[in-house]
């Protein structure tokens, strides 16, 4: 059987359920925190002189009734143990965080994200790309020559990533395609790719084989676009920047619809 004086926070405890308080109520009529009467039903802490005497004097508590035997010794004996488990426990989770982090780039480069766009961009991984921020469009051109010598490159192909603070996802980013007319005349693809901040636009001009076939001169030279009355830079000669896809827009006074 243990020493009952030894057990000075079972007692306190005991006191405090008969009288029917909670540990906060329990404090108040003491001048304590919650915390300190919490310490002394937990054996880690023991009253001072000045609630020792208030516990006398509210709760009819004599000194003897409280003392206990040899108590700094056992609260620096719990305390001592608490803070070797509690170093214990920040090592564990050191050496776990340190495992995790070299870890990470085998997972990523094996599992579904990798550390670079590039590592999914595939076969395009060489090729340019444009870098919006939440996103990377890789993309190659088509190049020829008019017969007066001018040169002209076009958007053949490409692969939007989304990126994310880590790396990217191996799934491509959707696009909607739609049919540029001019003069109710096919003459190229608007291709738009909605990002978190824009929606990012790629025209792709038609190249018409035969004998009145070239291409659309107006959409391998332009500068820039007018949607709804507002300019937009033609960024690599065949990307521009929307806040939604566009439905029409303009070069110069050549009106463009796109459906």
């Amino acid at each position: 059987m243990k020493n009952e004086k030894t057990e000075l926070k079972d007692k306190i405890k005991r006191l405090r359920k008969e009288k029917g308080l909670t540990q906060e109520e329990f404090a108040k009529t003491l001048f304590v925190s919650r915390s300190a009467v919490a310490k002394w039903e937990n054996g880690l802490g023991l009253p001072n002189p000045e609630a020792m005497a208030l516990l006398e004097r509210e709760y009819g508590s004599t000194r003897d009734q409280l003392a206990t035997s040899d108590p700094e010794n056992v609260i620096v004996s719990k305390n001592r143990m608490l803070r070797r488990i509690g170093g214990i426990l920040f090592c564990c989770l050191f050496l776990y965080l340190w495992v995790a982090v070299s870890l990470l780039p085998l997972a990523m480069q094996e599992g579904r994200y990798g550390f670079t766009p590039s590592m999914t961009a595939g076969i395009f991984a060489d090729h340019p790309y444009i870098d919006t921020g939440d996103l990377r469009i890789y993309y190659s051109l088509f190049e020829g020559d008019w017969e007066d010598g001018r040169h002209w490159s076009l958007l053949s192909t490409f692969k939007p990533v989304r990126k994310h603070f880590w790396g990217c996802t191996v799934e491509e980013r959707d696009y909607e395609s739609e049919i540029i007319l001019k003069n109710g005349v096919m003459v190229g693809r608007l291709y738009s790719i909605q990002g978190r901040r824009a929606t990012y636009n790629l025209i792709r001009p038609t190249i018409s084989i035969g004998e009145n076939g070239g291409v659309s001169e107006a959409l391998v030279t332009v500068k820039a676009v007018t949607v709804n009355g507002e300019a937009y830079e033609i960024q690599r000669g065949f990307f521009f920047v929307t806040s939604e896809p566009p439905k029409y827009f303009k070069i110069g006074d050549e009106f463009f619809q796109v459906e």
